[in-house]
């Protein structure tokens, strides 16, 4: 797909308010083009989600060295109503 064709369905998918705030930004000056801006923004999500990925590990590297404990049906659903709570949150 050729960059200007790109260009314009990447424009069409974003919301007015996304386009606004990357105005915005490029013209506080932080930025010199759109694409320094999202580039700048995909490697900030990589990062994000390398430390996520890395918290993940160590969490589960605790639990393995703890004590094992056999899960209850409370436990479960416990776990479940937590993961439910953070889908709706975000």
């Amino acid at each position: 797909m050729p960059a200007s064709l790109l260009y314009n369905a990447l424009m069409d998918t974003i919301s007015v308010e996304t386009e606004r705030e990357i105005e915005r930004r490029l013209a506080n000056g932080n930025y010199a083009s759109a694409d320094e801006l999202i580039s700048d923004a995909l490697r900030a999500l990589d990062d994000a989600r390398a430390a996520a990925q890395a918290a993940l590990e160590r969490e589960l590297l605790k639990g393995l060295e703890g004590p094992l404990v056999e899960m209850t049906s409370e436990d479960w659903v416990s776990i479940e109503d937590e993961a439910a709570k953070r889908v709706r949150e975000g």
